[in-house]
């Protein structure tokens, strides 16, 4: 009886010892999953500037970009998102598929697509342009990333119908893959020679504020 006895005791303890065991292991790893949740959930979002010289800075300091100041901005509003500048002076639509590719690697939450300038300018083929934007719209949107485009104006001196063609390019392209349109980066700096440093192109300090507050509007929606 006795011996009967010591092994339920023993077979009971052993059933508790592993229970325990049990127990202690699926706490550590919900620990640990909890734990990485958590870190994941305190990484801020990933704004990706996209662009050419108009967002690069061309003629202002780094700090007065229209990137830099809306880093200002959502860190003054408690927004806990990082904001990447990666425009490139005399960039084209033609190298958006190599960079979007790169910029991708970094998994961002939200892209604008601020780029045709410099295609309006060498008077490009507006089906080329379309068709490199369409892509690298498509690209992001691949990898879950939202995209803003920020639509651009063609100077007149290619024409009224050239022109014309080209702002509707933005808006067909907006519609076709359903994101969000800033008609024109430029609004209210365009044009306006106290907004612009001398080449009457590039916007100044001021008008880099002109544009972080069109920007900061457009993307209110996703912070």
């Amino acid at each position: 009886m006795n011996n009967i006895f010591f092994k339920f005791a023993s077979d009971q303890s052993n059933t508790f010892s592993r229970s325990v065991l049990n127990f202690i292991c699926l706490f550590l790893l919900s620990f640990a999953a909890f734990s990485a949740s958590a870190k994941e959930s305190n990484q801020p979002k990933k704004l990706v500037l996209l662009g050419d010289s108009l967002t690069e800075g061309f003629g202002v300091s780094k700090n007065s970009t229209y990137g830099a100041l809306i880093q200002e901005k959502l860190k003054k509003n408690h927004k806990n998102w990082t904001v990447i500048n990666s425009g490139v002076s005399g960039s084209t639509s033609a190298s958006l598929a190599s960079r979007m590719k790169w910029i991708l690697k970094s998994k961002p939450d939200l892209i604008l697509l601020a780029i045709g300038a410099n295609d309006a300018l060498r008077g490009l083929k507006l089906e080329s342009t379309k068709k490199n934007i369409l892509e690298a719209i498509k690209s992001a949107q691949g990898e879950s990333a939202k995209v803003l485009l920020a639509g651009m104006l063609a100077p007149p001196n290619y024409g009224k119908t050239y022109t014309q063609e080209f702002e509707r390019l933005y808006r067909d392209i907006a519609q076709q893959t359903k994101v969000k349109l800033i008609p024109f980066l430029l609004e209210g700096v365009a044009g306006q020679k106290e907004l612009n440093i001398a080449d009457g192109i590039h916007p100044n300090e001021k008008g880099h504020q002109v544009i972080a507050e069109t920007v900061y509007k457009a993307i209110e929606e996703y912070l």
